[in-house]
């Protein structure tokens, strides 16, 4: 005897777990359309937002090397005056820029070479806290230390000359930034300060015949003073 066919009814089609699932991910679609529209909206906004950005910095970087290399072609030249008005066109523009705190250096270091070192201290220390040339960063901390000096800081001729060992190129770089603030120290009546920054030398650089040199004048010197 054949059994009766089974019957499928309405409801339990709509009960149906796929049927219902993408009906209700359309239910949530269609009521959501408007915040995803404005989700992706502020999406591509914010990449073109980023994209002008980085061609404006492209475009604002290249304008300041350009402009710091006529600065620097003047001055190679021994022309400060118009070697100034370029490098503080690239300060005063590209402030930001590579170029810019290059630019600033190179106008501390007219002013330090014309003994204008209340001119000149601003940009060496501006170039010391945000420049990004090893080098010059070294350069700019020992024209700081002389500027000091001439004051008769020594307090901050000392913090300095620290920055200038912290920023060497090298190993021989650093021994005579050290020795330097040795000898700093000595002024500062603290010749055991001193001493005990030499004797850490001469055990890292005994082979280096003008370290050990060197040493050995500012030994001199802490006898001497005794």
């Amino acid at each position: 005897m054949l059994k009766p066919k089974r019957k499928t009814f309405r409801k339990e089609m709509e009960r149906d777990p796929f049927l219902d699932s993408i009906l209700s991910a359309k239910s949530f679609i269609d009521k959501n359309k408007k915040r995803y529209i404005k989700i992706i909206g502020l999406g591509i906004a914010a990449v073109l937002v980023f994209m002008l950005y980085s061609q404006n910095q492209v475009s604002h970087q290249d304008a300041a090397e350009s402009t710091l290399s006529k600065g620097m072609m003047y001055l190679e030249q021994g022309d400060e005056q118009n070697a100034m008005i370029h490098l503080q066109e690239v300060v005063d523009e590209f402030s930001s820029t590579s170029a810019g705190k290059t630019a600033g250096y190179y106008i501390g270091k007219i002013h330090y070479d014309r003994e204008n070192y209340n001119l000149a201290q601003p940009y060496f220390e501006n170039y010391v806290s945000n420049g990004d040339n090893i080098l010059l960063i070294g350069a700019a901390s020992q024209a700081m230390v002389n500027i000091f000096l001439s004051n008769g800081n020594i307090e901050d001729a000392i913090r300095y000359q620290k920055r200038a060992i912290d920023k060497a190129n090298s190993k021989v770089e650093g021994a005579f930034a050290s020795i330097r603030l040795a000898e700093l120290y000595v002024k500062d009546n603290n010749p055991l300060e001193g001493e005990a920054i030499l004797n850490n030398l001469l055990t890292d650089h005994e082979d280096n015949f003008e370290v050990r040199q060197k040493i050995d004048q500012v030994f001199g010197l802490i006898q001497a003073g005794k």
